[in-house]
């Protein structure tokens, strides 16, 4: 923008000479220099804290669709990429062990059953011991509990959706392979498509007149010559720069690293915002209650470069 101005300037200038307004002095041989000097100061310095600007990426969860339980895949229900609502079927492990610990468990807890009415009615004639109910009444609620956590097992052999969105990384997976309920060892991925975060990326010396409720102007590398207006959803309170676990080991010096600050953004149109996928990028512009002609600027700036997402790819 400023370079644009100076052009404009020159051209003016040297329209402005050639009529014979003015002399060419050094001083207004000079005056370009100068002239982009005051830019500087008055217009690109004071833009970067009153309408600051940075890089957006689309963020959705993902979730690692690993079994509760092992076994070897009877059938996989979807395709790669394909949409799934919540609670769909994604594959079945073979449920043949599971049922069969069912269906002993399930026999265990009738003859409990049996034993702790026997042991009771030995106690109402006087022929048995309480401790004996006791014991029966415990074996009878542990086989219980044994059955109520088989059956979850029998349940978990069907795999399902956890949420509405899409499944990938499907390819792999085929009948015959054999699962198991690691971690790290996921079958799939699934992208919940309920959700997408646009996250801005901001440098730290430019924050300090953002707040949540502001409004932004949005140009995606996915949507050229388009710009798509914003608010200010929240400012994410941290980096994973200041994160700290409990490892147990003391902090270390590390290389001095200026990360930029994250800015939740929500797009004014839920339709763009479907439209979008995990990974898109773009650039912001953020409009702060301050130098409201610094905004025309900006807005300026970030036309230019939806236009400029027609020819350049990064």
């Amino acid at each position: 923008m400023i370079l644009v101005l100076t052009l404009l300037y020159i051209v003016v200038l040297l329209l402005v000479l050639k009529l014979g307004w003015i002399k060419p002095t050094l001083f207004w041989k000079l005056s370009p220099l100068l002239w982009m000097v005051f830019l500087l100061f008055v217009l690109f310095f004071p833009l970067q804290f009153w309408a600051p600007a940075g890089y957006v990426r689309v963020l959705q969860p993902t979730v690692q669709i690993i079994p509760n339980v092992a076994g070897e895949v009877l059938e996989v229900k979807v395709k790669p990429n394909q949409w799934v609502n919540e609670g769909d079927v994604l594959y079945q492990i073979d449920p043949r062990p599971y049922q069969a610990v069912v269906n002993r468990l399930q026999a265990d807890l009738e003859l409990a059953r049996i034993r702790y009415h026997q042991q009771l009615e030995l106690l109402k004639k006087d022929a048995g011991r309480q401790v004996d109910v006791d014991r029966a009444e415990a074996k009878l609620k542990s086989v219980e509990a044994q059955l109520d956590g088989a059956l979850y097992d029998l349940e978990q052999t069907t795999v399902r959706a956890p949420g509405d969105g899409y499944v990938t990384n499907v390819e792999a997976l085929r009948p015959g392979a054999r699962v198991i309920a690691v971690p790290f060892q996921q079958t799939m991925t699934f992208i919940d498509g309920r959700e997408r975060v646009v996250a801005a990326q901001i440098n730290q010396i430019y924050m300090r007149y953002i707040e949540p409720g502001q409004k932004a102007e949005v140009a995606f590398k996915i949507f050229p010559g388009r710009v798509f207006n914003a608010t200010v959803e929240a400012i994410i309170p941290g980096t994973a720069l200041g994160q700290v676990g409990p490892t147990g080991i003391l902090p270390s010096a590390v290389e001095e690293v200026h990360a930029p600050r994250f800015v939740r953004l929500r797009l004014d149109d839920p339709e763009v915002a479907n439209r979008l996928v995990a990974g898109d990028t773009g650039d912001v512009a953020i409009y702060s209650s301050r130098g409201k002609a610094a905004h025309v600027i900006r807005k300026v700036i970030i036309r230019n470069t939806a236009i400029l997402n027609y020819i350049i790819p990064y």
